[in-house]
């Protein structure tokens, strides 16, 4: 996982009400407690190869 996408994703966690912190696949997630939508941290591992 990328930090700077966990980080993006733990800010938005932090937006409450609207957002609160959820644990999923092992990971710090945002839950929308509008509507449910799950953020999650993308994995960016393998996105400069596909870059390149």
């Amino acid at each position: 996982m990328s930090r700077l996408s966990q980080s993006i994703v733990d800010f938005i966690a932090q937006l409450l009400p609207l957002q609160t912190c959820q644990h999923a696949d092992g990971h710090e997630g945002a839950l929308s407690l509008l509507d449910g939508t799950l953020i999650l941290p993308v994995d960016e591992s393998h996105a400069a190869a596909e870059e390149g």
